[in-house]
């Protein structure tokens, strides 16, 4: 092509061939420089140019925990790496109760199931990453009520109401276990 280039410094892990005018290899990191190019005649351009390197987009967290029908809940999902702000996108089964905004899935989930999405974020430059994510929404344990019973009198009249609350709200059956007095 009867030109031959040069540059005042490339950025770490980068080569540039003055004879082809390739600037190649892995970056690690970005900056700025000036490539000139030289005809025989001894005729000169140059141009300023300044390479944005991303780093690798991760995306947190990587799983999340069991939670409960009627609870509050709240999840933060935080990318790092890439270049400038960063979009949230949410996609898959929806929980119901839950919404997703921001890069925050809250609310309180009404139905247990177990439910499959994914969680995108694309910076600005257009990078993206995306997690596959499963959030098993169980019914809160069932509890008994009273947790002592009163004491009884010997011969005499006895009667006690057992209350219980929890899992998915009733109704409710009861069981005895062992022997009445």
């Amino acid at each position: 092509s009867g030109y031959t280039y040069s540059i005042g410094a490339t950025t770490p892990g980068l080569t540039f061939n003055a004879s082809t005018g390739v600037l190649s290899g892995p970056p690690s990191s970005g900056g700025s420089f000036t490539i000139t190019a030289r005809d025989s005649a001894g005729f000169t351009g140059a141009q300023n140019y300044t390479l944005a390197v991303n780093s690798t987009l991760t995306l947190s967290p990587s799983t999340l925990g069991a939670i409960q029908t009627g609870t509050a809940y709240s999840q933060t999902f935080t990318a790092a790496g890439g270049s400038g702000a960063f979009t949230y996108t949410f996609s898959g089964i929806p929980v119901p109760g839950l919404n997703f905004n921001a890069g925050v899935l809250s609310g309180s989930p009404t139905t247990a199931g177990s439910y499959q999405f994914s969680i995108a974020a694309r910076d600005s430059l257009g990078g993206s990453v995306a997690n596959n994510y499963t959030l098993t929404v169980g019914n809160p344990p069932i509890t008994l009520g009273p947790g002592a019973l009163p004491a009884g009198i010997v011969n005499g009249a006895y009667s006690q109401v057992f209350t219980a609350s929890g899992g998915n709200g009733g109704p409710y059956t009861y069981s005895l276990t062992g022997a009445i007095p």
